[in-house]
């Protein structure tokens, strides 16, 4: 269900570029670093903050993994917050 979740979640981004809102459409540099803290954050205390090598890592040190439950999955990809996005004309 996680792919089926994802795809349905991309549609109303896809969508800004079908309808000629946008040729583009990315994260704004504010939501993705928050998202980004936001996992740093639920990780601490768990063996990828440990300073382990693996390419779980970004180059920032950040775990690219999921670190919350299957619930807030579904949650978080009920729908995309168009506020969080920009559109790239």
């Amino acid at each position: 269900p996680a792919a089926e979740l994802q795809l349905d979640y991309i549609g109303p981004l896809m969508d800004t570029g079908r309808d000629g809102r946008g040729r583009a459409i990315a994260p704004q540099r504010c939501a993705a670093d928050r998202f980004h803290e936001d996992v740093r954050e639920a990780m601490q205390g768990t063996i990828w903050m440990s300073g382990c090598k693996s390419w779980y890592i970004d180059k920032n040190g950040t775990p690219v993994t999921w670190p919350w439950d299957f619930e807030r999955f579904r949650d978080d990809m009920r729908a995309p917050d168009l506020s969080e996005y920009e559109l790239i004309a």
